[in-house]
């Protein structure tokens, strides 16, 4: 194999592909620089205030139940995430076949009227044109056949 046979690759993103990872990845990316800052904030003070081993131990483990339950609102956020985007989804598909659906409807709606536009014009010069013979019938008495 040569340099000649080896094939480029694209790895392009469309702009709604770019939008999902800005959408899934900035709480993730926030929510990490919050705990992180959080529990920085939360050990310097332990550190500083703390006079001994047990004090230590017991603001540890008050952060760990911190950590652990800022992990789960992580976890709870993403999902509800997840849902909307889902939900988001469905609501662009179903506002596309809406859109579809109405302006076939309007189609056919214009072609009926359309249909009945012209048998409307049909019959009106039917009637149009025996109305005229009854005219000429009328006015010249002579003229009958």
């Amino acid at each position: 194999m040569s340099l000649k046979d080896l094939k480029p690759i694209s790895l392009t993103l469309s702009s709604k592909a770019i939008a999902r990872i800005i959408i899934v990845v900035t709480p993730i990316v926030l929510g990490i620089g919050y705990s992180a800052t959080s529990f920085y904030i939360k050990m310097n003070e332990t550190i500083v205030a703390s006079k001994g081993l047990s004090s230590i131990k017991k603001d540890i483990s008050a952060l760990e139940i911190q950590l652990e339950s800022i992990k789960e609102r992580q976890i709870e956020s993403l999902n509800s995430n997840i849902r909307l985007q889902e939900k988001a989804s469905e609501a662009y598909a179903l506002s596309k076949e809406s859109i579809a659906l109405s302006k076939a409807t309007s189609r056919e709606t214009e072609a009926i009227s359309k249909s009945l536009q012209s048998e409307v014009d049909t019959k009106l010069q039917a009637l149009n044109d025996k109305l005229d013979v009854i005219k000429r019938a009328t006015t010249n008495p002579l003229d009958r056949r």
